[in-house]
């Protein structure tokens, strides 16, 4: 039934689209200290993980690490295109999402009669987690539908390290990293009843491969006991989307198909950050992003997407167990969808977090609220062909929270 497959290609949000663009884009931050202090990663980063974001960490690390950890999200959206114009009751969410982002290690090295220190790291991250369980429920007079759209997958890559600290200030670090089984399989499962006692359910699969390399560069200069600034470097890189698969099926037929593989240009990235000791139970942290969405491009045609900014704030209290809060504010690679507003879209939060444990094994937990709320305009007439033109928001809100391991030795 073609009603039901446009009701559905109406209803599924745009900001599930634009949250899968902006998710292959957007590298995660897994570290859960720097997670809960406000996403903080170049200077709150610490450890093996630091092979990730910031590796001139690596050449400050005193002992032999082993960290891994993992996260979980859910979340729910609200529309007003379906108040306004579709005249559906949707109830949107997104069920739990768990999945292990990361594993490193790293171990020290001294070079002797000299006050150079050595690190090195190596690791397996997530940078790109692209799964969403995402289920709505749909229901108007004529018609009830149900969507469950599950998605697994995402970029994985291998990260190798090092880092060097000299003149008892400084630290540089660099990384080199590979993706390594990296996949993208969505199934969207329809089930449709409508008043006059039609069923028609189907099934959809899409599937793909990603593939990328790219290098981290950071660097760190402690400037007294209380003062430490920071900063990193990612360059721009190509991804390429290959083995595009389609398949459809319903009670009565299917089909398949193969799309052309895809060129993703990703911008560079810059970060800067500072951060403060106030006393020996108190640290202030803030780091400031580039997002350079100007320079972001699909098959070299440009997105469309003015550039934006990443700001974090952090601070983390208390001896020795820590209790940790922050603030993001990002822009991220998608539009409210509007053709002629370029704005990037603006996702914020709140975090917490705390650690725990010893010098041989540490706990850091996090947990976030995120919202990345919007408005676009729609001019058009509704389901009973009654004109509208009126700004439509787009609420979303989301809660993540993951945890990382430390084994020292």
């Amino acid at each position: 039934m073609r009603f039901i497959t446009v009701v559905v290609l109406v209803i599924v949000p745009v900001c599930l689209f634009a949250q899968l663009s902006y998710k292959m884009i957007d590298p995660n931050v897994n570290d859960a200290r720097a997670y809960s202090m406000g996403k903080t990663e170049i200077l709150s980063s610490y450890s093996s993980n630091s092979v990730f974001s910031n590796p001139a960490h690596l050449a400050l690390i005193q002992n032999r690490t082993f960290q891994l950890g993992g996260r979980g999200w859910m979340g729910k959206t609200e529309d007003e295109y379906n108040d306004w114009v579709t005249g559906f009751s949707v109830d949107e969410k997104y069920k739990l999402h768990p999945k292990l982002t990361h594993l490193s290690i790293a171990m020290p090295y001294a070079l002797s009669g000299s006050d150079i220190l050595l690190g090195l790291g190596a690791g397996f991250n997530t940078i790109n987690d692209l799964g969403t369980n995402y289920l709505a429920e749909i229901d108007r007079d004529d018609i009830e539908i149900e969507i469950n759209q599950d998605i697994n997958g995402g970029i994985n890559v291998i990260s190798v390290g090092g880092g060097v600290h000299f003149s008892e200030k400084y630290s540089l670090g660099l990384s080199f990293n590979k993706s390594i089984m990296s996949k993208y399989l969505e199934v969207l499962e329809v089930e449709s009843r409508t008043s006059d006692g039609v069923d028609f359910d189907y099934e959809e699969e899409y599937s793909a491969d990603f593939s990328t390399t790219f290098i981290n560069l950071g660097g760190i200069a402690i400037v007294n006991e209380q003062f430490t600034v920071g900063f990193m470097y990612r360059n721009r890189f190509e991804m390429e989307v290959s083995n595009l698969e389609y398949s459809y099926k319903d009670a009565d037929s299917s089909s398949s198909d193969e799309g052309s593989d895809i060129d993703i240009t990703i911008p560079s990235t810059t970060g800067f950050s500072a951060a403060y000791q106030l006393d020996e139970n108190t640290l202030i942290v803030g780091e400031y992003q580039t997002r350079s969405w100007k320079d972001l491009e699909y098959d070299e045609e440009n997105a469309e997407i003015d550039n934006g900014s990443a700001i974090r704030l952090g601070a983390e209290f208390g001896q020795p167990s820590k209790f940790r809060v922050g603030y993001y504010s990002e822009s991220v690679a998608a539009t409210n969808g509007d053709l002629l507003d370029e704005d990037p879209l603006k996702k914020s939060g709140f975090t917490v977090g705390a650690g725990f444990g010893s010098d041989q094994f540490k706990l850091d937990i996090f947990f976030d609220y995120g919202w990345m709320n919007y408005e676009y305009e729609y001019e058009g007439f509704d389901y009973q062909g009654n004109p509208v033109n009126k700004d439509l928001e787009v609420k979303n809100n989301f809660y993540v929270f993951g945890a990382s391991c430390t084994f020292n030795k």
